[in-house]
């Protein structure tokens, strides 16, 4: 009966590990396709760059999905970890995370947005403007 409750226990630790996993996966590929196709004007879409940050704030707003990138927004080049910080700031996003976000960054830095230029608060970001 023991071993039972072991064996259980393992298995309800593997399934959570495997989820956690899978999530993580999931965060990193939505930040590798921000980082891939906001560089150029030319994107996968034909939507505006308007209509394409309007598109990614609908995406992000999802759940809990800002706050999970924003997790593992750690281990992304600076330049993602500003563009998702300009994104989760028009969100309305947790202020420690966005805080978080923000430290993250050199001052004395600035960034290529590419398509997310456009955004309100880009600049306060530290996007390179045109």
């Amino acid at each position: 009966m023991n071993q039972c409750f072991i064996d259980r226990s393992q298995r309800d630790a593997s399934r959570a590990y495997e989820n956690r996993a899978t999530q993580i996966l999931e965060c990193d590929l939505k930040l590798q396709f921000l980082e891939r196709h906001t560089r150029q004007p030319v994107t996968l879409s034909e939507l505006s760059p308007d209509a394409t940050i309007q598109k990614t704030l609908t995406l992000l707003a999802e759940g809990d999905r800002f706050e999970r990138l924003a997790g593992i927004a750690d281990s992304e080049p600076p330049r993602v970890r500003a563009m998702l910080g300009a994104l989760g700031e028009q969100l309305g996003g947790n202020a420690k995370t966005l805080q978080s976000l923000r430290q993250s960054l050199n001052p004395l830095s600035r960034f290529d947005f590419g398509l997310l230029v456009t955004l309100p608060n880009a600049r306060a970001w530290q996007a390179k403007l045109n």
